[in-house]
């Protein structure tokens, strides 16, 4: 099963949102040293009033108790912010063994935690986005290549566009997970509001069974995606087929368009236009400038691996060399300037995982090709909602941008007009 995550921040009472918070790094860093038990630089980072109130062996006391009753701390579910006079609050719901906590960390106005305090958390639930209707589409559940899915088909479709949606690296479910974010079900409930249907389904890498060392991109998602495009075939109501890829979905998605003469169309959602081990480095260097932590070592190692310094069998952030030289094979630059299906591309302007610099040599090589459109949206993350460049803002409560949303419904009509009038 490949475990590594191209989302890095896996590494790593409900308040209502205002504007991002100044001080979010130092809270998300005090969190991190209470976690891993490095009580002394959270006292470092604490003001007069909470060092006279807990030292460091009383704020271990309450930590390995939190963990005695609760249990082993397991993930970070989300992140909200709120101001309080002049602190900034920041809950951080995370879920133990046992349960889920929040627990409340207070800075104030000079950058240092000024309280501490825990308690249980209401369970996280996904909220419909406002630009979806669940009125106007049914559900269906479907298997595809044995994985569980779902099929959001607007109501009396009749001859309609449908869009398979194909995930980014790690092991996500149908609904592309991350935090509290829901990626896929907001673009799959945005679409099918809109008379587009969707087919999303939950990755291969999801079940370690299903999974082998050896076993590459193909077998991990290409094989999946060739199954759901015949599987659209057949279903008498769907007209075009699109794919849409989201970050490595995206990467691998103009190769399948160039096997496949069923695909009639392309969504690329944060394009890598390197090769991931180089996208992973820069990934690091700027997580070292937010989370403060040193990356050394696996900046060398990836530095190696793009030298072909590593044996094939040896693993690598959860995954065998082998897989990282296969995946150049499938390098969107190798394939997308051949396709002449149209295109749509879109970048987030502060997406550090697949930066604008990804963006900028797209622009460059495409520009001559009319049939692919590129958009760079401003303020939008790699889940491609609103939020700064940072690993924390995926912690946060939000959906995917509304403009996106509407801007691949409108292109996905315009394509589908303006074929309508060459025919």
């Amino acid at each position: 099963m490949k475990k590594f995550i191209f989302i890095l921040l896996i590494i790593l009472s409900t308040t209502i949102f205002t504007n991002s918070g100044v001080f979010q790094n130092i809270a998300m860093q005090y969190f991190n040293y209470l976690s891993q038990g490095e009580y002394e630089k959270a006292m470092e980072i604490s003001n007069d009033i909470m060092k006279k109130s807990v030292n460091a062996k009383q704020l271990e006391a309450i930590w390995k108790n939190i963990e005695q009753v609760y249990g082993k701390l397991n993930q970070i579910l989300k992140v909200s912010f709120q101001t309080v006079n002049q602190y900034e609050v920041y809950t951080i719901t995370a879920k133990f063994e046992k349960i889920n906590l929040n627990v409340i960390i207070s800075i104030d106005k000079d950058g240092l935690i000024a309280g501490l305090h825990f308690n249980q958390a209401e369970e996280t639930k996904w909220k419909t986005p406002k630009y979806a209707n669940v009125n106007l589409f049914e559900i269906k559940h479907v298997f595809i290549n044995s994985l569980p899915g779902e099929l959001t088909i607007p109501k009396n479709a009749e001859k309609i566009p449908a869009v398979i949606l194909i995930h980014g690296s790690g092991p996500n479910d149908m609904d592309e997970t991350i935090g509290p974010n829901k990626v896929f079900k907001d673009i799959a409930y945005g679409l099918s509001s809109n008379g587009i249907a969707v087919l999303r389904y939950n990755k291969r890498t999801l079940y370690p069974e299903k999974m082998s060392k050896h076993d590459t991109i193909k077998e991990e998602t290409i094989e999946d995606v060739i199954f759901a495009i015949n599987f659209l075939k057949k279903q008498s109501f769907v007209d075009k087929i699109y794919l849409l890829g989201h970050s490595l979905g995206a990467y691998i998605a103009p190769y399948i368009a160039s096997t496949n003469k069923d695909v009639n169309g392309l969504i690329l959602l944060g394009t890598p236009a390197r090769n991931l081990e180089e996208l992973m480095i820069d990934q690091f260097k700027f997580l070292e400038t937010i989370t403060k932590n040193d990356y050394t070592n696996y900046i060398s190692t990836l530095e190696k691996l793009i030298n072909n310094e590593i044996p094939e069998n040896e693993e690598i952030l959860g995954a065998s060399a082998k897989y990282f030289y296969d995946l150049r094979n499938y390098n969107p630059q190798k394939f997308i300037k051949n396709l002449q299906i149209p295109i749509l591309m879109i970048f987030g302007k502060n997406d550090y995982q697949v930066s604008t610099k990804e963006y900028e040599i797209f622009k460059e090589i495409l520009k001559d090709k009319k049939n692919i459109k590129i958009i760079l949206f401003d303020n939008l993350t790699h889940l491609f909602s609103e939020g700064e460049k940072s690993p924390y803002e995926y912690l946060k409560e939000n959906h995917v941008s509304e403009d996106v949303i509407q801007t691949i419904i409108n292109w996905i009509k315009e394509v589908d007009n303006d074929d309508s009038n060459n025919n």
